[in-house]
């Protein structure tokens, strides 16, 4: 079975280290899982969570990019892995072709308009779907846990996994971005308040207690159950 040391000696990130360090103390997962990681890129999240379910548990890696796809494709060969489940699709709520727009990161794509970051004029036409519609695609017949960090479309995925969430209840590891919105956008859009209207616990909120004219922009880490 694969570690998690042996991912890390292979990509040689130098913030690697810290984003397992804090899955391994908030991300709830043990052998046998099923976990779905929404916004796969090069695949070191889906490697992170094989090296915790084990070889009878499943991760289903979703990236939207198809430059970045064949990566995450190979990625998974090399460590010989057979219970990665790479899919080609950009999570939203609803089922379409769209737009994945560029950034100046490789890790910054995203299918939002308009947002600080992008660059408009470089984008490839993707396939939208809701984690509904791939849950019922792929016959997922269990879900333990979902990994999401989807440059500021979490708060769409959301509304498009009402099915799963009645049927399964998985816990939630969601990065909530909202550097790239503005205040009055995140209030309107906040995924506390639709996580909460569909049943969820908020177990850990890095803004928490923020009040609305101490707005904090960043990279908001919302754990869910």
């Amino acid at each position: 079975m694969i570690t998690t040391q042996q991912v890390l000696d292979y990509f040689n990130w130098k913030n690697l280290p810290e984003r397992y360090s804090v899955l391994d103390k908030r991300f709830k997962v043990k052998q046998g899982d099923t976990i779905i990681d929404c916004g796969a890129q090069y695949g070191d999240i889906s490697l992170y969570m094989a090296s915790k379910v084990g070889d009878f548990g499943k991760v289903y890696a979703v990236e939207a990019s198809a430059s970045i796809f064949p990566y995450l494709q190979n990625n998974s060969k090399i460590f010989e892995i057979n219970n990665i489940y790479p899919i080609l699709r950009a999570i939203s709520n609803c089922n379409k072709i769209g737009r994945l727009y560029g950034s100046p990161s490789p890790s910054g794509f995203s299918i939002l308009e308009n947002t600080p970051n992008q660059i408009k004029e470089q984008f490839e036409r993707i396939r939208c779907s809701t984690l509904d519609t791939i849950v019922e695609e792929y016959k997922i017949d269990r879900i333990d846990g979902i990994y999401m960090n989807i440059e500021g479309a979490e708060y769409l995925a959301i509304d498009g996994m009402a099915k799963l969430i009645k049927k399964f209840k998985p816990f939630l590891y969601i990065h909530d971005h909202i550097h790239d919105i503005t205040e009055e956008f995140y209030y309107k859009n906040n995924i506390k308040n639709k996580l909460e209207r569909l049943g969820y616990a908020i177990i850990y909120d890095e803004i928490g207690d923020t009040k609305p004219d101490e707005f904090k922009k960043g990279n908001n880490l919302l754990i869910a159950e």
